[in-house]
């Protein structure tokens, strides 16, 4: 079920994108991501407005109360309604991804989060940098850096093109792997 709803959201990421390219803004995609948020909080919702029994002449007038409590502009409202009547309102998510990659890849412009297992000082943030902007030296790049105290001292550099990683729990696993193909 998560691969098809992956397939769907980029095919809706896509087809936005070609009908608002000139106009398309990252606030539009971050308003996308509060009504998503906004169903998060309220799973019951999108239950109730999928519903058969929820009339399709009713669903614009849900949907701009939708809006309206989400706090975006109720542009939304007729995705919104199609999103419903199809039962894809779960999809939010992925197309506000989706949009979000098309409008980076359109901008030349790459986001990498780094996750570490502990708070980076700054020297070792700017060592980072100097790595990730290697990787891609003509692109405007983003970085952002969160803790991952799963990682057990190490870092993980992720972008939609590559995945980098140097951590214990990474090495226990190459020689868990190692010691098993030798079995």
């Amino acid at each position: 079920m998560h691969v098809i709803n992956e397939r769907l959201g980029k095919r809706y990421a896509q087809a936005l994108y070609n009908l608002h390219t000139p106009t398309l803004s990252t606030e539009f995609i971050e308003q996308l991501r509060s009504i998503a948020t906004f169903f998060a909080q309220h799973p019951q919702l999108p239950l109730v407005l999928e519903l058969e029994r929820v009339q399709a002449h009713h669903l614009p007038a849900c949907m701009a109360m939708v809006t309206q409590k989400a706090h975006v502009p109720s542009v939304h409202v007729p995705l919104l309604v199609d999103l419903a009547k199809k039962h894809r309102l779960s999809l939010l998510e992925p197309i506000a991804r989706y949009l979000e990659q098309l409008v980076d890849a359109a901008q030349n412009r790459r986001r990498y989060t780094v996750y570490s297992s502990h708070p980076l000082q700054e020297d070792q943030k700017q060592t980072i940098l100097s790595f990730v902007q290697a990787q891609a030296p003509e692109t405007q790049i983003e970085v952002s850096f969160e803790e991952k105290p799963n990682l057990i001292c190490g870092v993980r550099i992720i972008s939609n093109e590559m995945m980098w990683e140097r951590s214990v729990r990474k090495t226990f696993l190459q020689i868990t792997q190692r010691l098993l193909a030798r079995i």
